[in-house]
């Protein structure tokens, strides 16, 4: 299993390199070739929140994430 260091990288690349804000389920699917559960992608994010290199919005009843710098 990769490191947290890397898991969480590849998160804000997913997130870089989207063309707005995305949900949990979208950044699992641009994790290609990782099989994640969603639950573990939001726990990656929550952790980037907090952290501030993500921002969190509500969308309806899901959230959106994107990343705050590049």
């Amino acid at each position: 299993m990769a490191g947290r260091g890397e898991l969480e990288r590849a998160v804000v690349e997913v997130l870089w390199d989207a063309d707005g804000p995305l949900t949990a389920r979208a950044v699992v699917d641009g994790l290609a070739g990782r099989e994640l559960a969603v639950t573990t992608v939001l726990t990656v994010l929550s952790r980037l929140e907090a952290k501030g290199l993500v921002r969190r919005t509500r969308d309806g009843r899901a959230h959106s994430y994107e990343a705050v710098a590049s």
